[in-house]
């Protein structure tokens, strides 16, 4: 029989005051073989101006033989909608060997506070 697992929500929340891409969620993926699905919601808000913007994305990733995970997927679930102040923003997924990370993107010399939920369920590779 498969193992499987449903994972608790991870939130996060970050300011931002520039246009690199800092980590707001780090998801444990530790198992060797594994694929995981993950429903991600994010939203932003530039205080000083008030634009914002919302994304709710599908991500599918893989780990096999218990190498780095790598992203088979995105999808997204509602086109990313926000103020005309937004357009640059924007969020990335990267992986490090045991870990999913969910980053995010502001505006130079701006400040953006940003929330991030994740949930996810995955099955091993047995």
């Amino acid at each position: 029989m498969a193992t499987c697992v449903h994972l608790n929500s991870i939130d996060g929340c970050i300011s931002t005051y520039d246009n690199t891409a800092a980590r707001i969620l780090q998801i444990p993926m530790n198992e060797s073989d594994i694929s995981m699905r993950l429903d991600v919601q994010i939203i932003a808000r530039r205080p000083d101006t008030a634009d914002a913007k919302t994304w709710n994305e599908v991500v599918l990733v893989d780990k096999t033989g218990g190498a780095t995970p790598t992203q088979t997927g995105l999808i997204h679930v509602m086109t990313p909608t926000g103020t005309l102040g937004t357009s640059l923003w924007n969020f990335s997924v990267t992986f490090d060997a045991t870990h999913v990370n969910l980053n995010v993107i502001g505006a130079a010399a701006n400040q953006v506070n940003w929330f991030a939920s994740a949930w996810g369920i995955q099955v091993m590779g047995d």
